[in-house]
């Protein structure tokens, strides 16, 4: 019978702890002295709370024989490697505190709990994987992706999507898709990299059709961009607001708010779409020095319940984008929507009591979607990027490039290779 896949876009998948389980010195062999700065005393003391906790270790499950590494250093233990749940992992902690002698603990153990989880039912035969990533470096997923070559064991179910082939031709992936290194990663939506979330859609239409359409809404919005005088005007009260806000106004933080639940992960999109394309050091030439704004934000009727009484009542200097769905002006989520809207913006005449007031001083940007469709969600994310590119140019900064990103992974492996990971 035919297998019927599942994909899981290993991207999405972070775990904590990326401590590898190799290294060198003392570690598994016996009491080594060579090119180690520690005395020899001190080496036979580590070695031998070494032995005794990975001895205590296989006494009480023989499986963190191959599954725990323990290391020793100046009595400082360090623990790495994988167990099923966190109370194991505290369980370990506890058991390397008893140590004699101990002088810190490291515990650097992956939980393969969320791992494990998401693949709960299913069958690695019947299981296919969809590793999305530009660089193929990045950390999660190469951790993410080590665990599922573990689990499956069958490597015609892997497909990479990358513009890194010969990174991902290390991991023996046999189907490998490319797209251009060119492409930034937070603008690869339109690349080859978002063919998992058109082919494996609810949808009855065929994928093809789907990213036809989220493209021409793309497309159309770039047109625009080039003829359309009231786009143009629009996109620059857009872009000189946020400017003017962020410098003039001191509000650098803005809240992102859909009133879709299909659109409830915008706000996460949206964040780093504009936090890392606009997130740099200002021009020196230029008069503006506050460049990128803070970004959050979620699905408006779940952060009701949250954040939304610090912006109706707090001290915070803050400003909104609304986005919301004019297809049913009946629905809960749009009338949520109409009434935030002017709540944050206006503030309340009667109803409320004193101590009920709010603030209602809160810039705020509406935006409203005619329907929710593939083309629609193509215009407005291509919208998104217009506003982003014109703030960088009237800034005088490049959004394309992410050298503090950058800079986490160097320092991170860096520590890594000289902590033995």
């Amino acid at each position: 019978m035919k297998n019927k896949f599942l994909a899981l876009i290993l991207v999405f998948l972070t775990f904590t702890g990326c401590v590898g389980v190799s290294s060198s010195g003392i570690f598994g062999t016996g009491v080594s002295v060579a090119l180690d700065p520690r005395s020899v005393g001190t080496q036979i003391d580590d070695s031998i709370m070494q032995k005794n906790l990975s001895t205590r270790m296989v006494l009480l499950d023989k499986k963190y024989l191959l599954s725990v590494n323990s290391k020793v250093l100046d009595g400082r233990i360090f623990l790495t490697g994988k167990v099923d749940n966190p109370e194991e992992k505290l369980q370990l902690t506890k058991m390397a505190w008893e140590t004699d002698g101990v002088r810190s603990v490291r515990n650097d153990i992956r939980v393969k709990d969320e791992f494990n989880f998401k693949l709960s039912g299913l069958k690695p035969d019947e299981t296919f994987f969809v590793v999305s990533s530009k660089s193929f470096t990045t950390d999660e997923t190469i951790e993410s992706l080590k665990l599922a070559i573990e689990w499956s064991g069958r490597m015609e179910n892997f497909v990479a999507i990358t513009a890194n082939k010969k990174e991902a031709k290390k991991y023996n992936i046999p189907k490998i898709i490319e797209f251009e290194k060119e492409i930034g990663g937070r603008y690869s939506i339109w690349s080859e990299i978002s063919k998992p979330a058109f082919h494996w859609t609810d949808s009855e239409v065929p994928y093809d059709v789907n990213k036809l359409q989220f493209i021409s809404g793309g497309i159309a919005a770039d047109e625009d961009l080039l003829n359309n005088a009231d786009y143009l005007k629009f996109l620059k009260n857009l872009v000189y607001s946020d400017i003017w806000l962020n410098n003039s106004q001191g509000k650098n933080t803005r809240a992102v708010l859909s009133y879709s639940w299909r659109l409830r992960s915008l706000a996460d999109y949206v964040q780093q779409l504009e936090m890392e394309s606009l997130g740099k050091q200002p021009n020196k030439n230029s008069p503006f020095k506050k460049t990128g704004q803070i970004i959050f934000g979620g699905y408006g009727p779940t952060a009701q319940h949250s954040y939304f009484q610090l912006l109706h009542q707090g001290t915070q200097n803050i400003c909104a984008d609304i986005v919301a769905i004019k297809d049913n002006k009946k629905s809960l989520a749009y009338a949520q929507a109409m009434t935030q809207s002017k709540l944050l913006s206006l503030g309340a005449d009667g109803l409320l009591n004193n101590e009920e007031k709010i603030n209602g001083d809160i810039p705020l940007n509406l935006f409203l979607l005619n329907k929710l469709d593939e083309y629609s969600l193509g215009y407005l994310i291509a919208t998104w990027e217009h506003r982003i590119y014109i703030t960088a140019v009237m800034l005088g900064i490049n959004p394309f490039d992410q050298y503090g990103v950058s800079a986490g992974k160097i320092f991170t492996r860096k520590y890594l290779e000289e902590n033995g990971g």
